[in-house]
């Protein structure tokens, strides 16, 4: 019996450890320059079908190429593994953005369907998790000086959705220079895909 218990013991702890080191913190980004294509490097076929949704969202009356690039960056990436075969597209300025930097957040596929659009988004990354075929997302939203909410959208084979939750705390009263605390949360006390 005592054997189970310690056994227990350190399947618990590693399960615990587990959970605080399976989020890639130190891999987020952002669109920055080097990566950011402009509105009028998109294909024809990517403007058929980013342009409007994304005048929508950002309320742009007359859609110019101007309007888009004061509103949103732009980059490709590749979410099946091949070939740079989506758009990702983050908000720039208070009209998208809050006031800690966290974005609205649009991912086309290669059909130019939009497979994500959330808000409240400051990084990301694409992790190297596949579900149907496809690359899951991790996003970062500051919540405060020393927060932030990590979220994982996994793809369902027609869109992501939130699946995994955490809250990432950096430093606490007794070691503020330590390493950050991760705490899993319910994916539905924050933003959601639209």
């Amino acid at each position: 019996m005592e054997r189970l218990s310690i056994f227990s013991m350190i399947c618990l702890l590693s399960l615990s450890c587990a959970a605080q080191t399976s989020w890639p913190i130190k891999q987020f980004h952002q669109i920055e320059n080097q990566d950011q294509i402009a509105p009028k490097q998109l294909t024809p076929e990517e403007r058929a079908s980013i342009v409007k949704p994304l005048c929508r969202i950002a309320a742009i009356e007359h859609c110019t190429d101007d309007a888009l690039s004061g509103s949103f960056r732009f980059t490709r990436v590749s979410l099946t593994g091949t070939a740079k075969d989506s758009v990702l597209v983050q908000g720039l300025g208070s009209d998208l953005c809050g006031a800690t930097g966290n974005c609205t957040f649009v991912v086309f596929d290669g059909d130019g369907r939009i497979v994500l659009n959330t808000y409240g988004v400051q990084r990301f990354l694409i992790a190297r998790d596949l579900s149907n075929g496809r690359f899951d997302i991790v996003t970062s939203q500051h919540d405060s000086a020393n927060e932030s909410i990590l979220r994982r959208f996994r793809f369902d084979g027609h869109k992501y959705r939130s699946f995994r939750c955490a809250d990432l705390i950096y430093g606490d009263l007794n070691h503020p220079d330590g390493p950050p605390h991760i705490k899993s949360m319910s994916c539905a006390n924050g933003p959601e895909e639209r």
